[in-house]
């Protein structure tokens, strides 16, 4: 759906999935939040390392398959033709898709950057 209708904006989707991989939480985000806050970046890490281990977990017991590697495997699209996917370099993993640990990771720790931004604000009125 997303590269039928916004193909347009791919560069806008890369971007965003180079934004949430967990890297950026222990390179800028955990620096950052542990010069301003200490306990904020401490709870970023945290944050992070159990988000990380309870998408693997999830991983192992739901192991949902990339697009890329069944769509032309499948026996689903035997009456139709299969749909053409646009592969990326980031795109380009051989572990299971889903869940996705991108968003598991990053909706974690922007909750947690969130919730400590709008408790500082709240303070400093």
């Amino acid at each position: 759906y997303l590269q039928e209708n916004f193909i347009n904006s791919q560069d806008w989707f890369v971007f965003v999935s180079i934004a949430a991989d967990l890297k950026n939480t222990f390179l800028i985000f955990f620096p950052i939040w542990f010069h301003l806050c200490e306990s904020v970046g401490i709870k970023l890490i945290w944050v992070a390392v159990i988000g990380d281990w309870l998408n693997l977990i999830f991983k192992w017991i739901l192991f949902g398959q990339r697009p890329y590697w069944w769509v032309h495997e499948t026996l689903f699209y035997v009456n139709s033709s299969p749909p053409t996917i646009h592969q990326f370099p980031v795109t380009c993993e051989t572990g299971p898709g889903s869940p996705s640990g991108h968003a598991m990771g990053c909706s974690a720790v922007y909750y947690v950057m969130a919730l400590d931004t709008q408790m500082y604000r709240n303070s400093c009125r």
